[in-house]
C-alpha cells in the first residue's frame, strides 16, 4: 500500500513538472514570436504540443499559433493545415472577430499556396456565414474577403 502511494505521488510530480515545462515553453514561444523570431517560436510551440494531450483546452490555440508562425515563415500549406485543425477542434476565444480572422488566415494561406479552390470556398464561407454588420470588428475582413474573391476569380479565369 505504501509503495502504491509513493508511485501515485511520483506520477503526480511528473505530471506537474511536465505541465510547468509546457507552460514555460509556450511562454518562451510567445516572447520569441513577439520579437519576430518565428523559427524559434515554431520550434518551441512544436515541442510544447508534443507534451500536451489532444483534449487539452489550449491544444487548438497552440495549433493556431503554430499556423501563425508557419504563415510568417511563408510555409502556407503548413499554416493552412494548422488553422484548419484549430477550427475543426473548436478554437475560440468567444469573440466573433477572432473566428472570422482565423477563417481569413485559413483562406489567405490557401490563396498564398495557390490552392484557389479551397481559398474561394473559405472566403465565400466568411462572406455568406456572417451577417455584415459594420458595428462589429469583423466587418472589414468580410469586405476584404469579397475583394480577395474577386481577385482570385479574375486571376483564375
Amino acid at each position: 500500500m505504501k509503495t502504491l502511494k509513493l508511485l501515485i505521488i511520483f506520477l503526480l510530480a511528473i505530471l506537474q513538472v511536465s505541465s510547468q515545462s509546457t507552460d514555460a515553453l509556450l511562454n518562451k514561444a510567445g516572447k520569441s514570436y513577439n520579437r519576430g523570431n518565428y523559427e524559434k517560436s515554431l520550434e518551441l510551440m512544436e515541442e510544447a504540443i508534443k507534451q500536451m494531450a489532444m483534449n487539452d483546452p489550449a491544444y487548438p490555440y497552440v495549433m493556431k499559433r503554430i499556423g501563425d508562425c508557419s504563415y510568417q515563415l511563408e510555409d502556407y500549406e503548413n499554416a493552412a493545415d494548422h488553422y484548419d485543425y484549430a477550427i475543426k477542434k473548436g478554437w475560440s476565444t468567444g469573440q466573433y472577430y477572432d473566428l472570422i480572422e482565423l477563417y481569413f488566415l485559413l483562406g489567405s494561406s490557401y490563396s498564398n499556396s495557390e490552392n484557389y479552390k479551397d481559398a474561394i470556398h473559405t472566403f465565400e464561407f466568411i462572406v455568406n456565414s456572417y451577417q455584415m454588420d459594420t458595428r462589429s470588428e469583423g466587418w472589414f475582413l468580410q469586405v476584404l474577403s469579397v475583394y480577395v474573391l474577386t481577385r482570385i476569380n479574375t486571376a483564375t479565369i
